[in-house]
C-alpha cells in the first residue's frame, strides 16, 4: 500500500476533530487537474461468526482501514464480483481490463468514508450525530484536499442537509435539486462558490445502479 497512497498530510489529518479513518491519497491524486474524492457512507462488522466479528472489530479500530479497504479492492485484487469497487471505477473511468489500469486508477483518486464510527452490521443505520460528525470532518478534509468534485455515494436526505448546514457555515453554497429519477433515485448537487467544489449525490453503487447512466449524470452537470 505505500506505494500507491500519499501520506503527506497524515498529520493534518490526525489533527481533525472527529476523524476516525484516515482518507485515501492516491500517490498521483493531488497532482491531477480534476481532483475528484469519492465519499463512501460508512463501515460495518462483517462478521458472520464469533471469530469473524472478533477479527473484524480489530481490523476497524485501526485508523487505516479505508485505506486498506481501497489498497484490497481496488489495487491488490480487483475482482469482478466487488461491485462496489467496480462501479465506482466505471463511474468516473471506463471499464479496466488489467490489473495495472485499475491500480492508475486508484493510484489517482481521494477517497473518505463519511461516517467515522463502525455499524455493528450491514442492517444498522448511520444516526443523525454521526452525519453531523461525517460533515464537520469533511469540510475539514475539503479545506486541505481541495477537490474539484466529490462524488457522494447515497442520496438519504439528513446526510445531504447535514453537510449542506456544516459548510454553510464556512462558505457560500448553491443547491442544484433534479426532478428526473436515476435507478429510481433523484440525485442532488452542492456546489461551493469559494473553493469551486461541485458535490454529486448519487445513487449508493452496491446494487441497482448502472454506471453509465451516472456518469453522463456527472460529466454533464
Amino acid at each position: 500500500m505505500d506505494t500507491h497512497c500519499d501520506f503527506k498530510f497524515d498529520k493534518d489529518f490526525i489533527d481533525i476533530e472527529g476523524l476516525k479513518y484516515l482518507p485515501w491519497v492516491g500517490k498521483n491524486a493531488l497532482h491531477q487537474k480534476e481532483k475528484i474524492m469519492i465519499i463512501g457512507e460508512s463501515v460495518y462488522n462483517w462478521g458472520k461468526n464469533k471469530d469473524e466479528i472478533e477479527l473484524a472489530k480489530k481490523k476497524l479500530e485501526k485508523n487505516d482501514f479505508a485505506r486498506i479497504v481501497v489498497y484490497e479492492h481496488g489495487i491488490e485484487n480487483p475482482i469482478t464480483k466487488r461491485k462496489f469497487a467496480r462501479n465506482i471505477e466505471r463511474t468516473i473511468s471506463k471499464e479496466f481490463y488489467s490489473q495495472s489500469e485499475h491500480q492508475k486508477f486508484w493510484e489517482k483518486i481521494l477517497f473518505h468514508e463519511y461516517v467515522q464510527r463502525p455499524l455493528k452490521n450491514i442492517k444498522e443505520r448511520p444516526t443523525n450525530d454521526d452525519y453531523f460528525t461525517g460533515a464537520k470532518v469533511l469540510t475539514s478534509l475539503l479545506k486541505i484536499l481541495h477537490p474539484s468534485k466529490c462524488v457522494f455515494l447515497g442520496t438519504t436526505w439528513s446526510k445531504y442537509m447535514n453537510v449542506k448546514n456544516s459548510i454553510e457555515h464556512y462558505f457560500s453554497i448553491e443547491e442544484v435539486h433534479f426532478q428526473s429519477k436515476i435507478n429510481n433515485t433523484y440525485p442532488n448537487i452542492l456546489v461551493i462558490k469559494e473553493l469551486n467544489i461541485k458535490i454529486y449525490f448519487i445513487k449508493h453503487p452496491s446494487s441497482f445502479y448502472t454506471p453509465e447512466l451516472w456518469k453522463d449524470f456527472i460529466k454533464n452537470n
